[in-house]
C-alpha cells in the first residue's frame, strides 16, 4: 500500500511538473516565432503575435497561480516592442534605448524585489571572492574577442556615424546599460527561474533560443545563430560560476568593441 501511495503521489508530482513546463515553455515558443516572422521581415505580423503574447502573459498572471517565469516573460515582447520605436520615432537613438532600458531596469528591480531576490542572488556583489573577480576579467577578454568576431562578420551595426560622442554614447548605453539590464533579464533571473521548472541545460538551451531570435531586427540568420552561441557561452558560464559581472563583461565587451572602438579605429 504504501509503494503504490509513493507511486501515485510521484505520478501526480510529475503530471504537476509537466503542467508547469507547458504552461512556461509554450509562451516562450510563441515568442521565438514572433522573432522568426520579424527576421523574415513580416514585421507587422511579428509585432502583432509579441502585442497578443504581451496581453496574454499580463492575463496569466492577474488570473494568479503562475509560475514566476511568466514574470520575466512579460519582459521579452515589451522590449523587442520598445525597441523598435528606436527606428520608427525621430527621436536619438541613444537617448531612446537609456529611456527604455532604464524603465525596464526599474522594472526588473520591483519584480526582484516582490520576489524577495537580493542583487548578491543573482551573483551582483562587490565582495566577490578573488577566483571570482579573475572569472570577470576573463569576461572582458572572451567579450572582446567576440566583439572583433561580431565586427568582423558584420553582423550588427548601428545607424550613427563613427564618432568620439558616439563611441562614448555606444560604451556606456550599449555596453554599461544594455548588456546589464539584459543579462539581468535573461540570466540573472530568466535562467534561472526557468531551471526550476526543467533542468539548468535544457534552461540555458531554451534562453540562448530566445536571445538570439532576439537579434532578428538585423534581419542576419547568422547574427541570430551568433548570438545563440554566444548565450550558450554566458549560460553556461553563469551556471557554473553564479559570477554576474562576468557575463556582464562580456556582453558589454562585444557591444564596446563591435559599435564604439572597431568602427572608430578600423573605420
Amino acid at each position: 500500500m504504501a509503494d503504490q501511495s509513493e507511486t501515485e503521489s510521484l505520478a501526480v508530482a510529475d503530471g504537476t511538473r509537466a503542467r508547469e513546463t507547458r504552461r512556461v515553455v509554450a509562451p516562450i515558443a510563441v515568442l521565438v516565432v514572433a522573432e522568426a516572422a520579424i527576421l523574415l521581415q513580416e514585421m507587422v505580423f511579428g509585432l502583432l503575435v509579441h502585442a497578443t503574447a504581451l496581453f496574454v502573459l499580463f492575463g496569466m498572471i492577474a488570473l494568479g497561480g503562475y509560475h514566476r517565469v511568466l514574470e520575466a516573460l512579460v519582459f521579452v515582447p515589451l522590449l523587442r516592442l520598445l525597441n523598435l520605436g528606436t527606428g520608427i520615432i525621430s527621436f536619438d537613438p541613444f537617448l531612446w534605448l537609456v529611456g527604455v532600458y532604464t524603465l525596464l531596469l526599474g522594472s526588473l528591480g520591483l519584480v526582484m524585489r516582490g520576489h524577495g531576490i537580493r542583487s548578491v542572488d543573482i551573483g551582483l556583489s562587490l565582495h566577490a571572492s578573488r577566483r571570482q573577480w579573475l572569472v570577470a576579467a576573463a569576461g572582458v577578454v572572451i567579450g572582446a574577442v567576440l566583439g572583433v568576431i561580431q565586427w568582423l562578420f558584420e553582423l550588427e551595426s548601428l545607424p550613427v556615424a563613427p564618432t568620439v560622442q558616439n563611441a562614448v554614447l555606444s560604451v556606456l548605453v550599449l555596453g554599461v546599460l544594455v548588456g546589464f539590464v539584459e543579462e539581468v533579464l535573461f540570466r540573472g533571473l530568466l535562467q534561472r527561474w526557468l531551471a526550476d521548472v526543467v533542468s539548468t541545460r535544457t534552461a540555458i538551451v531554451v534562453v540562448s533560443v530566445l536571445f538570439g531570435f532576439m537579434h532578428s531586427i538585423w534581419f542576419n540568420v547568422g547574427n541570430v545563430a551568433f548570438a545563440f552561441a554566444v548565450s550558450l557561452l554566458m549560460g553556461w558560464l553563469y551556471a557554473r560560476t553564479r559570477v554576474f559581472w562576468s557575463i556582464w563583461a562580456i556582453h558589454a565587451m562585444i557591444n564596446v568593441m563591435a559599435f564604439a572602438v572597431l568602427p572608430l579605429v578600423a573605420g
